[in-house]
């Protein structure tokens, strides 16, 4: 029985490099979003969260469960009791409305490029 060598290459982030000379630097890259990506993921947020009153009642409940509770369309479904394709349409005509309030919000402002996708 032939048992392999670990032939994996340990480097650490204080190894001089080959010449000798100074120190190897590396970026290591923390998981997940920085500070500032999540400060503003938490801004747009809470604006889309301020815009949901002004969408209709009946996509209100679907947008609120899968937006702020991240549930998934069927578990939506689930909770208020709904079939699917009725959850699936409220929430597509919730974030079609959704798309014109935060339009209709930002549109003032000049220089400003807002296009929203629609998977939003």
């Amino acid at each position: 029985m032939t048992i392999r060598k670990n032939t994996w290459e340990h480097l650490s982030i204080d190894e001089s490099l080959e010449n000798g000379i100074g120190t190897a630097v590396r970026e290591l890259k923390a998981a997940g979003p920085t500070p500032e990506e999540t400060c503003s993921l938490r801004e747009i947020e809470n604006i889309v969260l301020s815009l949901l009153p002004r969408i209709g009642l009946s996509s209100q409940p679907v947008m609120k469960l899968c937006l702020q509770l991240q549930l998934s369309p069927a578990e939506a479904a689930r909770r208020l009791r709904l079939k699917l394709p009725t959850v699936k349409s409220r929430l597509s005509r919730g974030r079609k409305e959704l798309r014109k309030a935060l339009a209709r919000r930002y549109s003032h402002r000049k220089g400003y490029a807002i296009t929203f996708s629609q998977a939003a």
